[in-house]
């Protein structure tokens, strides 16, 4: 007796192929998963890369000559620069301790002394 053979849709070949190729699983292991025979799959697989590798290349210059001949305009992306804007004339960081680093003359330190935090 012979066994009534399964037919399976483009879509479902098409997605079975694109399991293979983004998982990187093999072939056996997502036929099995699929229940589906691993030389189908196989097949599926192999005319899969051929239809990619048989396209074409091309260049920017060739879509863009496209794009003017059919009239369309091509939209693009605008970068943005930052999210947010930071307040120049806040200061960094608090100051929390009140501390004058003013120099008394010119070409002196601010801070010639040194004064432990904890004094006992």
């Amino acid at each position: 007796m012979s066994e009534k053979r399964k037919k399976y849709d483009r879509e479902f070949g098409e997605g079975a192929v694109w399991i293979v190729e983004e998982t990187g699983k093999s072939i056996a292991r997502i036929a099995w998963a699929l229940g589906v025979n691993e030389g189908i799959l196989g097949n599926w697989v192999h005319r899969a890369r051929a239809e990619r590798d048989d396209g074409w290349d091309v260049s920017g210059k060739m879509i863009a000559d496209s794009v003017r001949r059919q009239g369309l305009v091509v939209r693009r992306i605008k970068r943005r620069n930052g999210l947010t804007r930071q307040d120049k004339t806040a200061s960094k960081f608090p100051d929390l301790l009140k501390w004058n680093f003013t120099a008394d003359r010119p070409n002196a330190a601010a801070d010639e002394g040194y004064e432990p935090a904890c004094v006992e």
